[in-house]
C-alpha cells in the first residue's frame, strides 16, 4: 500500500471520529433540552393544577412562553457552539492532512534528488573504472 494511500485512510479514519463524536454532542445537547422541557411542563402542569384565576392562569402562559423563547435561544447558542467546534476540529485534521502531504512530497523530492545525485555519482564512478 502506498504512503498517500495509507494517509488518505489515516484521515478518512480521523474525520470520521470526528462526524461520530459531532453527532454525540449534538445529541447530548438536544437531549437536554428535552430533559429540561418535559422538567418545565411538569412544573407548568403543578402550577395550572394550583391556580385559581384567570390572571393566574395568564401568569403561567406568560411565564412558559418567556421561558421557552430562553430555552430557544439556548439551545440556539449550544448548537452553534458545537458547530463552531467541530468545524474547527475538521480543518485541524485538514491543515494536519495538508501538512503531511507537503511534508511527503518535499521527502519525496529530497529521496529523488538524493537517488538523482547518487545515480550520477555511481554512473561517473562507473565510467571511470572502465
Amino acid at each position: 500500500m502506498s504512503e498517500q494511500a495509507k494517509q488518505q485512510l489515516v484521515m478518512a479514519s480521523e474525520v470520521s471520529s470526528v462526524m461520530c463524536r459531532a453527532a454525540e454532542a449534538l445529541q447530548q445537547i438536544q437531549q437536554q433540552m428535552t430533559q429540561r422541557a418535559a422538567q418545565r411542563y411538569q412544573q407548568v402542569a403543578a402550577q395550572i393544577r394550583s391556580a385559581q384565576t384567570p390572571t393566574d392562569m395568564l401568569a403561567i402562559q406568560s411565564a412558559l412562553m418567556h421561558q421557552g423563547m430562553q430555552e430557544v435561544a439556548q439551545y440556539m447558542q449550544d448548537m452553534t457552539t458545537a458547530t463552531m467546534r467541530i468545524q474547527t476540529i475538521l480543518l485541524d485534521t485538514r491543515h494536519t492532512q495538508e501538512g503531511a502531504n507537503v511534508a511527503g512530497k518535499t521527502a519525496s523530492a529530497a529521496f529523488s534528488a538524493w537517488q538523482s545525485a547518487m545515480g550520477a555519482r555511481n554512473g561517473s564512478s562507473a565510467q571511470a573504472h572502465h
